[in-house]
């Protein structure tokens, strides 16, 4: 029985650690001090979740680019704060003379939040219409912001998934998760984690059924 067991969860961490998956590439926003800058780095297209909770004052994030680039930017919050008024607005630095210039905005009092239940994190949340844009090349900001600049918010850059391990994306999961407030039982409701377990208990429960078998059968023959 013992090397049953072993055999198989070695073959389901075999598999699971060489299984590709893509939903979330969550990073969080650790400034410490009212208006520091987050540089955004990498592929603008791949997306990517900044977990951030004002405190007071805005978040800034900032990118340069060297071609031009199409971006896809969007807010995102758990439902129970759905009424937490959001705004984005992304600005780029001249060139040839001092100052900005704003490209565009997601205004709080006409964004439209889209609920929707995620299976891959196992919560309730509330995304807003995308923001898309071709940028010139140059340097980029992008503040995220509210009336009274209070409350979580995750800012999600880019539009195409990024493929990456297993464990890795259980890790992103877990991230979000307790950042919304999760605990480490909510890992439960992620179906990156219901279904392996569903696949352990079937194959216990088929060891368990095999093994009854093969002991009747014995009995029946002795």
């Amino acid at each position: 029985m013992n090397i049953f067991f072993k055999s198989c969860f070695c073959f389901i961490v075999v598999y699971l650690s060489t299984f590709s998956v893509s939903a979330y590439n969550s990073i969080k926003n650790t400034v410490l001090i009212p208006y520091e800058v987050t540089t955004i780095e990498g592929d603008l297209n791949i997306q990517r979740e900044y977990l951030g909770v004002l405190k007071g004052d805005p978040h800034m994030y900032e990118f340069g680019i060297g071609s031009t680039t199409k971006l896809s930017l969007a807010l995102m919050q758990t439902v129970e704060t759905e009424s937490l008024p959001l705004s984005l607005i992304i600005i780029k630095q001249n060139d040839d003379r001092g100052g900005v210039t704003e490209i565009g905005r997601l205004n709080n009092k006409n964004i439209k939040w889209h609920k929707f239940e995620d299976s891959a994190l196992g919560i309730d949340l509330s995304k807003s219409e995308p923001f898309t844009v071709d940028l010139r090349p140059g340097i980029y900001r992008v503040e995220v912001s509210s009336p009274d600049n209070i409350g979580k918010y995750s800012l999600v850059i880019g539009d195409e998934e990024n493929t990456q391990g297993y464990f890795k994306e259980l890790s992103n999961i877990y991230m979000i998760q307790t950042f919304f407030g999760g605990s480490i039982f909510s890992m439960i409701k992620s179906s990156y984690v219901y279904y392996p377990l569903g696949i352990i208990i079937l194959i216990i429960l088929f060891y368990i059924a095999w093994k009854k078998r093969f002991q009747i059968i014995n009995l029946k023959n002795g």
